[in-house]
């Protein structure tokens, strides 16, 4: 009983979710050609970590919508926030000349890479100084939640996490012919109809 009810689970949930994280980084290093994108680099993980904990110090893992907290979904906005800032601090810079790059692209791989870096390190500062003006519970709270866990509370909330990677992996494979031609180059992709 013990192995269906609590190591299968984890077992599932290691699966789906390192599942996704291959297709989320599989997918950075196609669109910016570069094997060093990945979500951490790219700063996305550093703002999904500030979203879940602004979450966490506001309480909102006791309030559920369909089931689920809303921890996860305060982590999905912080991740779209910290890649449109990392996007927008990569167009400026090419477009103030740091690099050269032609202004419908929000600058090459290296200036996505540099300005990850830069929005990951003040993602990693806002949380650190989060953790210093809160009480040690929380404090130990925030540190369990970031450093992750596998902990599945029940069959339901698995089927959820299914459901979002199956979401998010169907739109990347829908699009894997596009990203296989820009992982040829700009030129190339554009010259063989890619906008």
């Amino acid at each position: 009983a013990s192995l269906f009810e609590a190591r299968l689970p984890r077992v599932l949930l290691g699966v789906i979710a390192g599942g996704g994280l291959a297709a989320v980084g599989l997918s950075f290093q196609t669109i910016l050609r570069n094997p060093l994108a990945e979500p951490f680099i790219l700063g996305v993980s550093g703002g999904a970590a500030l979203g879940a904990t602004i979450a966490l110090l506001f309480g909102l893992t006791e309030i559920t919508l369909l089931g689920a907290s809303l921890v996860p979904a305060a982590a999905l906005v912080g991740g779209i926030a910290a890649t449109a800032l990392v996007a927008s601090v990569a167009r400026a810079g090419a477009a103030d000349g740091f690099e050269e790059a032609s202004s419908s692209r929000a600058g090459s791989g290296a200036s996505i890479l540099l300005a990850g870096v830069v929005v990951n390190a003040i993602a990693a500062a806002a949380i650190t100084f989060l953790k210093t003006i809160v009480t040690a519970t929380k404090a130990q709270e925030l540190l369990y939640w970031l450093m992750g866990f596998l902990d599945v509370t029940s069959g339901r909330t698995l089927l959820f996490i299914f459901v979002y990677v199956a979401i998010g992996g169907a739109v990347l494979l829908r699009d894997a012919p596009r990203l296989n031609l820009l992982a040829l180059g700009d030129e190339s992709a554009e010259h063989l109809g890619i906008d």
